[in-house]
Parts: structure tokens; sequence; C-alpha cells
């Protein structure tokens, strides 16, 4: 996950790092962050996955 001030991208890959989905672009609030766990929802249920892990990589300084 790209994290950034307003808007965040989420992508999925499985364990071999292919890409399953196109990325997720969210709003940093709380109608963003429930679209994002309900799109990692559906993911784990259309792959038939027990658990996501979730890494971050967060923007460099902007001044």
């Amino acid at each position: 996950m790209d994290i950034a001030q307003q808007l965040h991208e989420a992508g999925a890959v499985n364990f071999r790092g292919v890409v399953v989905v196109d990325p997720l672009a969210i709003k940093n609030n709380e109608n963003g962050f429930a679209g994002l766990l309900k799109w990692m929802d559906k993911l784990q249920r259309l792959n038939k996955l027990e658990a996501a892990i979730v890494g971050m990589e967060p923007t460099g300084i902007t001044h």
C-alpha cells in the first residue's frame, strides 16, 4: 500500500508476487478505509485465502 496525505493506493499480489487485481485508490478517511476492508475481504473470498498481509510504503518528505 502506497500511503500519502490524502489518497492511498492499494495493490494485491499473490505469494509469487504476481498482481491479481488492478490497484485501488482510497481516500484518507473512514469511508476510504472501510472500502479498503471490503475490497480485501472480497479478494480473500474470491481467492479462498484465510489471511492477508498488509505492507505500507510511505511517500517521501514533500515540503
